[in-house]
């Protein structure tokens, strides 16, 4: 019986910890859309872009659709692929 219970408490633990590791991941678009396309795409490059102008198209499809709250598609140039969510 002691094994059931310790590893049902270390499965709700771990259960636990990855909801805590998620936070931040949530967070991260909302950071990423918290100033207009123009001032986020100033580090283009650091970002993973080829240019500032493929920075800028990004941003500007992806935050209106991240913000709306229903999901969608955008094209990422920095992957090659359209991301859906």
């Amino acid at each position: 019986m002691r094994n059931k219970i310790g590893f049902s408490l270390s499965l709700a633990a771990a259960a636990g910890f990855q909801a805590v590791l998620a936070q931040p991941l949530q967070a991260r678009p909302n950071l990423e859309c918290a100033n207009p396309p123009s001032v986020t795409c100033t580090s283009y490059q650091a970002r993973g872009f080829a240019s500032y102008g493929e920075c800028v198209t990004y941003y500007s499809e992806y935050c209106p659709l991240l913000e709306s709250g229903e999901g969608g598609c955008v094209y990422d140039p920095r992957i090659g692929q359209t991301i859906c969510w």
